[in-house]
């Protein structure tokens, strides 16, 4: 945590699960995080390791019937999500937690203009002046660094690039000056110039407005760039929490390691990467030691027969694995 200041999101002891057809399967499995202002927390993982399921619980944004929350707390300025009816998390979504989601084609309506569905976000928590409302959209689209902002946003989502329509989801995440931003993959098939303004973009909130950030990634480089912290995350578990700094320099849990390994590096053209062996585990999988051992070059027996805790190694550093 930053600065040894209060927490502005604790997550304790989170496990969600989904309703599938072969019964209930556990997608994250006793999450502990917690989050300050202003502070960056990079959250990390192969496919199917439950980030993007932990930002939406964090949402209220699991999908109804089917996804549920089964223990814990999601605490937001003290207030515990979870327990808030749909009214009231209708009012905390926008105004002080915001989400940057994955594909801003398929998030944005095709059939609004850019303008307009700026402007709606201003009108859904009670602002209807209609001049005032263009006015605060187009401002905040030249605050990302949108050229022609007034042109812009007349324009439709299908007459923007990928870069471009990546930018309005952020203006409209800043729009109402968040207290928490969660950014699920912003930076995803953008190019390296466009990716570079988006993080500045996201790092100024943080430092500038003292919006916290769950940055979630799989480009291990991205990460070492933009985050304070970073989180690990593997087969539904939290495995490893440290600075972003000592991850690079000393990473502790061996799942870590080997996606370091994975990182191209300068200087290793011809050769050929590195790959862990095996596969994520599905998530309905029964496995009764480490979620890692099956493809963990160091497990040995007891890693295989019981499941270790996420232990506190050092200050701000905690590893999943018997051998730390």
């Amino acid at each position: 945590m930053k600065n040894n200041a209060a927490p502005l999101l604790e997550i304790k002891d989170l496990s969600v699960s989904f309703r599938t057809e072969s019964g209930r399967v556990s997608v994250v499995r006793d999450v502990n995080l917690t989050l300050a202002a202003g502070e960056i927390i990079g959250l990390v993982g192969e496919s199917g390791s439950g980030k993007s399921v932990l930002s939406f619980a964090v949402m209220g944004l699991l999908p109804p019937g089917s996804g549920f929350i089964d223990s814990g707390e999601i605490l937001f300025a003290g207030r515990n999500l979870p327990a808030l009816s749909r009214r009231e998390m209708s009012g905390v979504r926008g105004r002080e937690i915001s989400m940057i989601f994955q594909e801003p084609m398929t998030s944005l309506n095709p059939v609004y203009s850019i303008g307009a569905q700026l402007d709606e976000v201003f009108v859904n928590h009670g602002d209807r002046d209609r001049k005032a409302n263009r006015k605060r959209s187009i401002k905040l689209l030249e605050r990302v660094g949108i050229p022609r902002a007034a042109e812009i946003a007349r324009s439709y989502p299908h007459q923007l690039s990928g870069g471009m329509r990546q930018r309005v989801m952020i203006a409209m995440a800043m729009a109402l000056s968040p207290k928490l931003l969660i950014a699920d993959e912003p930076t995803t098939a953008l190019d390296v110039t466009i990716q570079a303004q988006i993080l500045r973009l996201i790092e100024q909130m943080a430092r500038e407005n003292g919006t916290a950030v769950i940055f979630i990634s799989h480009n291990l480089g991205v990460i070492a760039q933009l985050c304070d912290v970073v989180a690990v995350m593997y087969s539904s578990q939290i495995v490893e929490i440290t600075g972003a700094e000592r991850l690079y320099q000393s990473p502790a849990h061996p799942y870590t390691k080997s996606l370091l390994e994975c990182v191209p590096q300068i200087g290793m053209s011809g050769k050929r990467l590195n790959s862990i062996e095996g596969t994520v585990p599905h998530p309905g999988d029964e496995i009764s030691g480490c979620r890692f051992a099956p493809r963990c070059g160091e497990a040995e027996g007891r890693c295989r027969e019981q499941a270790p805790e996420l232990r506190r190694l050092a200050e701000g550093v905690c590893c999943r694995c018997w051998k730390r």
